[in-house]
């Protein structure tokens, strides 16, 4: 019987204690188990790195998604209030009170327009501004069967209520309104003069005429969200409306004021969606100092120049 050899290949040496297979004579190198499991550890921790680098990329992405979603509607809000602050109409000067004001103040609660469907609000209550002034508006800009001039009360304010469009939530968010009634509504609402009670311009300016200025009558009710004023930002808090001299310093910063500002400084907070979700009181969205707000929270903030 012919005896088998066979040679150690120079390219691969021979270790200690291993012994070399051949296959149809010839000698091939296998590897040996110890081998297989240490190549398959390092190449699970390589695709653990790799996924986990993989999904905080992803995370990174979708963050900044959110953020863009709701961001881009406290840029809207300011344009929108932008806007309307442009066309405001007052019949007084800078220096030289008037007749028709309007309004600013700190605390929405003390504003007669206001109706508010959602709870009552808790302490602090100094949750932001609300404005409603007098505004010039193109007729396409109005309800058309209701728009016979170019007058309208347009108004922003804050409500802390339940979303209706999220069916099936009780949960509470700060949201920034868009109050607006077209010209015939401004002027005097109900529209028939038979009805009361009435409010508008024309009532307004007949408690001037009678020697006492009643202000509550100047803008019909706000809708609040029994039928739905316009939402315009979501989960944002923190409108605060200054409005300012030609030096820029302040003018009164409660009450109606009838004097055309030459500015308005005006700011808002906005937090994304998920941020919101983790907020369960109304005291949470006022804890601006807190981690959560810090980390998430952006403040959106403009000047309008007011013709004069």
């Amino acid at each position: 019987m012919k005896k088998q050899f066979t040679v150690p290949c120079s390219r691969f040496p021979v270790l200690p204690n291993h012994k070399p297979q051949t296959v149809n004579g010839k000698q091939s190198q296998a590897f040996s188990l110890v081998e297989l499991l240490v190549s398959m550890a390092i190449l699970s921790t390589l695709m653990v790195l790799l996924f986990s680098f993989f999904e905080q990329a992803t995370r990174a992405w979708q963050n900044s998604e959110k953020k863009v979603d709701a961001f881009r509607e406290a840029r809207a809000a300011l344009y929108y209030l932008k806007k309307d602050l442009e066309a405001l109409y007052a019949d007084g000067t800078e220096s030289t009170d008037g007749t028709v004001p309007f309004f600013y103040f700190d605390d929405p609660r003390n504003l007669a327009p206001i109706s508010y469907s959602g709870a009552t609000l808790s302490t602090p209550a100094a949750h932001g501004d609300a404005l409603f002034f007098i505004s010039a508006q193109s007729s396409d800009a109005q309800d058309s069967a209701k728009g016979r001039s170019d007058l309208c009360a347009v108004g922003y304010y804050l409500v802390y209520d339940r979303d209706s469009s999220a069916i099936g939530t009780t949960r509470r968010s700060y949201r920034l309104l868009r109050y607006f009634h077209s010209s015939d509504e401004t002027w005097r609402l109900p529209i028939d003069p038979a009805l009361t009670p009435s409010s508008g311009l024309l009532p307004f300016l007949q408690s001037v005429q009678a020697g006492s200025a009643d202000n509550a009558l100047l803008f019909p009710p706000a809708k609040g969200t029994v039928t739905g004023d316009e939402v315009i930002a979501r989960n944002v808090i923190n409108f605060q409306v200054t409005p300012l001299k030609s030096d820029f310093s302040n003018f009164s910063t409660t009450g109606p004021i009838l004097r055309r500002p030459a500015f308005f400084d005006i700011s808002l907070t906005a937090l994304n969606l998920e941020t919101a979700q983790k907020l369960n009181t109304q005291e949470d969205w006022h804890n601006t100092s807190s981690k959560l707000f810090l980390e998430n929270a952006q403040v959106f903030t403009l000047r309008v120049a007011v013709p004069q």
